[in-house]
């Protein structure tokens, strides 16, 4: 029977957006993959400069949502996602830790998180194999 992880907590809490794994996208450095995403959301530089800012991953949400934000952004949601996150797993420990979940189904199936990290994942194996 196939591993299944459906919590981001404990051993697996690396594969949670809050886990502090600092990344850069286009340019800002931020802490989290949610500082990330969340920021993405906005549609100024200075916004999304002040989000990196912001400790707390729940705090980056509360603000984003007093901000001005991109029109359309659930067409953009999946996409942006998927580019955090393989910016995230771009760091090598971070990658041998999602290729150390083997196949194991990965997310509670209420959000896409848990498919694009298997997609990621499969990505990676492939790399490896190029």
């Amino acid at each position: 029977m196939q591993q299944k992880i459906e919590k981001f907590v404990g051993e697996f809490e690396f594969l949670s957006n809050h886990h502090k794994s600092a990344l850069s996208f286009h340019g800002v450095i931020y802490p989290t993959a949610t500082h990330a995403y969340q920021a993405q959301k906005l549609e100024s530089d200075f916004d999304r400069k002040k989000a990196a800012s912001i400790q707390n991953p729940t705090d980056v949400i509360r603000f984003v949502k007093t901000c001005k934000r991109v029109q359309n952004w659930q067409d953009q949601a999946r996409i942006v996602m998927k580019k955090v996150l393989r910016k995230k797993f771009e760091n090598p420990f971070m990658k041998c830790r999602l290729i150390d979940t083997g196949d194991a189904l990965l997310g509670d199936g209420r959000n896409f998180v848990g498919e694009l990290l298997m997609e990621i994942r499969e990505e990676i194996k492939l790399e490896k194999l190029s």
